[in-house]
């Protein structure tokens, strides 16, 4: 589930701990607590925003994954992750919004 309100706790586990079993998008660490590393485990919002692939880097990869989700619902099962600017719409707006980040990385 992609909860409303978050919790510091999502995505906050030892960096090396497996995440593997949480659903994507999982922000590539363990989320704290009884549903760390499960399937029900909470669902993260974007540690870089723009990256819609979740690979860690905003790159031409990800103006590809939202151009082929374009004019999708942003509300139904997981293509809410293409919609990177976060206006409930998957449009252009998501694809100028990786361009303008293009290069960004996770520090």
């Amino acid at each position: 589930m992609l909860d409303a309100v978050t919790s510091p706790c999502v995505n906050g586990g030892d960096p090396p701990s497996d995440y593997s079993s949480e659903p994507f998008p999982h922000g590539r660490r363990a989320n704290i607590g009884a549903y760390g590393n499960t399937p029900e485990a909470s669902k993260a919002r974007w540690i870089i925003p723009g990256d819609a692939d979740g690979d860690s880097g905003v790159t031409v990869l990800d103006l590809l994954f939202i151009r082929n989700l374009l004019g999708q619902s942003a509300a139904t099962g997981d293509t809410w992750w293409a919609d990177v600017n976060d206006d409930g719409r998957i449009n252009v707006l998501d694809l100028i919004f990786v361009r303008n980040r293009l290069g960004g990385k996770r520090q």
